[in-house]
């Protein structure tokens, strides 16, 4: 089995836990602050990772070039971006609706990845994304409701939109931090991933940091109130980032998240075990479809 398939498995398994202890803390502190926990809090487990594989590699580590800062900088602003729009949609009162459809970021991916490196999928990669965009469609329509008016719906379609340009964001995060790991050239990739995502979670912090204690200092106040919580998300986003990055610098990023919707299977089996929710027949096909897509990426090589 290839490297990068167990790190996107193990990726999308960590980024469920920290989806959750984020939404949870964000109810507590705010959407920046919540935001804000995920990289300034991440930032030192970062540090002690890139050093931890200091003294294992054997290669010399490259002084990063002007691309590298490039990509890895323009990425970081639209992962900001991006959580924030997720974050947003969550706010609209539909979870399923904004998380499903920022999931369309394997196709939005495999497009970015297409202009900014030239690196298409293949048809057997296009119908595997589209088979698990598919499902993921299915998963995202909003379930039968009691609350038919307006508004419910002004709100699954905000939640919709916001999901889609959060989808759109991480897609183009995703190809920039791969090209910056690749423009390293190591022949290692988790260096080259910890490098990257270092200097990544340097710049979010210290940008998302000056805005929070300029003109949020009330958000701010209530990050370090609640910092059990904020280090708890910062160590699993960091775990998972790194987890991604890595798999990243393996592999095809649209391939990478066309796997990584297996995140949603698992979201949707812990709704069903832990919270006893009940399962559509609407979204058994949903997870069926990203089930297939995922096991034709994988066997189709």
């Amino acid at each position: 089995m290839d490297a990068w398939i167990p790190l996107t498995l193990a990726a999308a398994l960590a980024q469920t836990a920290r989806s959750a202890w984020q939404k949870r803390i964000q109810g507590e502190i705010g959407i920046l602050a919540a935001t804000y926990a995920r990289f300034g809090f991440g930032l030192p487990f970062a540090i002690l990772y890139l050093a931890w594989l200091q003294g294992r590699v054997d290669e010399p580590w490259p002084l990063p070039t002007p691309l590298f800062f490039h990509d890895a900088l323009l990425g970081g602003a639209a992962q900001i971006a991006a959580t924030l729009c997720l974050l947003q949609a969550f706010t609209f009162g539909n979870f399923s609706v904004g998380n499903a459809l920022a999931k369309t970021e394997s196709a939005q991916a495999a497009l970015f990845g297409l202009v900014i490196l030239g690196e298409p999928v293949g048809w057997i990669g296009q119908v595997a994304i589209g088979t698990s965009l598919l499902g993921v469609v299915m998963l995202s329509l909003p379930r039968e409701t009691t609350d038919p008016g307006p508004r419910h719906g002004h709100r699954t379609w905000a939640a919709a939109l916001t999901g889609l340009a959060a989808g759109a964001l991480f897609g183009l995060a995703s190809v920039l931090f791969r090209s910056a790991s690749l423009s390293l050239s190591m022949h290692a990739a988790a260096p080259a991933a910890a490098v990257t995502l270092f200097v990544v979670l340097l710049f979010q912090a210290v940008a998302m940091g000056s805005l929070l204690a300029i003109a949020f200092r009330p958000s701010l106040r209530r990050l370090l109130r609640a910092w059990k919580g904020a280090l708890r998300v910062g160590l699993v986003g960091m775990v998972a980032s790194a987890l991604w990055f890595t798999a990243m610098t393996l592999q095809n990023a649209a391939f990478v998240r066309a796997l990584g919707q297996i995140e949603l299977i698992f979201t949707t089996m812990a709704s069903l075990w832990l919270f006893r929710e009940r399962i559509q027949g609407r979204e058994n096909a949903g997870i069926a479809l990203v089930a297939l897509g995922i096991l034709t990426l994988l066997l189709g090589g």
